[in-house]
């Protein structure tokens, strides 16, 4: 079985700048990145209050391992994130 748990997803409804989180709480081994060579985060394109963002995670933002840029958009919430994959980068809007 696979199991995890979403964290913050229903603080998304009061904006949707505002991250959620998974916690994987299966077997290690059985972690989509145990080996290290799928596809990885690089970066990240929030739209959004920056300041509301950082207040509720708080600067640095602790555990992430890539780079954040705060873009101007009509929407809020993740505008697009960047993965390494072996073929080179690719970005997802």
């Amino acid at each position: 079985d696979l199991n995890w748990r979403q964290i913050g997803v229903l603080d998304l409804l009061d904006d949707p700048a505002l991250p959620f989180f998974v916690q994987w709480e299966g077997d290690p081994s059985l972690h989509p990145a145990v080996n290290g060579d799928g596809p990885r985060i690089e970066r990240v394109e929030i739209c959004g209050d920056r300041a509301k963002v950082v207040d509720w995670l708080g600067e640095p933002i602790a555990g992430i391992d890539f780079r954040v840029d705060w873009v101007d958009g009509d929407e809020a919430g993740v505008a697009a994130v960047h993965f390494s994959t072996p073929h080179g980068i690719v970005r997802i809007d």
